[in-house]
């Protein structure tokens, strides 16, 4: 309820949960649509399965993996946000699934990003993606 409350006040925006938070994002996008242009997931749980689609149609997605995604038993999580991009790209949007080591030869983040040392660069590569895309925030 908090999530929606704030899209009322605020109006259509990008849903950005990190982790445990992603539930409560798709759950809030699921109930207005309307309010909710896209997602960027920063290696979250429960990302949109295809039973959230058609009500997430034409939407974007962007999913963020750091390192040790194996080591930290993530690979399920991070199948499950390859899955959904699949399903916003079948569905009239635009997805991608960064993963620091494999995409970009960066190795040694850690689950909070947003606190590591190259924390600027991750969010560069966010907001880049974003303003590459803009279309599909407007």
């Amino acid at each position: 309820d908090a999530i929606a409350s704030l899209l009322e006040l605020t109006g259509p925006a990008v849903l950005m949960p990190h982790s445990a938070g992603g539930p409560q994002a798709v759950g809030a996008a699921l109930e207005n649509p309307d309010l909710v242009t896209g997602f960027v997931l920063v290696e979250p749980t429960g990302p949109p399965t295809e039973s959230a689609f058609p009500t997430l149609a034409g939407k974007f997605m962007l999913g963020v993996y750091g390192d040790y995604i194996d080591s930290r038993r993530q690979s399920g999580r991070k199948a499950g946000v390859e899955a959904a991009a699949a399903l916003f790209s079948q569905n009239g949007g635009a997805a991608e699934v960064i993963s620091m080591p494999d995409g970009y030869g960066v190795n040694g983040n850690t689950h909070l990003m947003m606190q590591d040392n190259n924390s600027e660069f991750i969010l560069a590569l966010m907001t880049d993606w974003l303003d590459s895309d803009i279309s599909y925030c407007e």
